[in-house]
């Protein structure tokens, strides 16, 4: 939580929020005498956008935080595995919308869960 910033907020009942970010982009690979250019997924938080209301820096918070990052790195497996069975290059940025969707729809979900 020292990542994030204090920030006042207007909204209620939130206290903090995670953004998180995932991609994907080329990877050049050698095996053996063989370079393959590859598909990476990456997953990362973005603490320059992560906020907390001053005062709730509480371990509480802290393990909510890190389970919508915990949800987003599952999504980023997942989107690897797509990449890596690909038929064609063009279903790239369809196969990242699909399970970035997925992401946002189990995050907010997992958000009006909260406590």
């Amino acid at each position: 939580m020292t990542d994030f910033r204090e920030r006042e907020i207007s909204f209620e009942n939130t206290t903090s929020e995670l953004k998180y970010v995932i991609g994907y982009k080329t990877r050049k690979e050698k095996i053996n005498d063989t370079v393959v250019f590859r598909l990476q997924s990456f997953c990362y938080t973005d603490t320059q956008l992560s906020w907390i209301k001053p005062g709730f820096k509480a371990p509480q918070n802290l393990q909510y935080n890190q389970v919508i990052f915990n949800i987003a790195e599952l999504y980023r497996r997942k989107l690897q595995y797509d990449l890596d069975r690909l038929g064609s290059c063009f279903s790239v940025e369809t196969a990242f919308k699909h399970q970035y969707e997925a992401l946002n729809n189990e995050v907010e979900i997992s958000q009006k869960s909260k406590p």
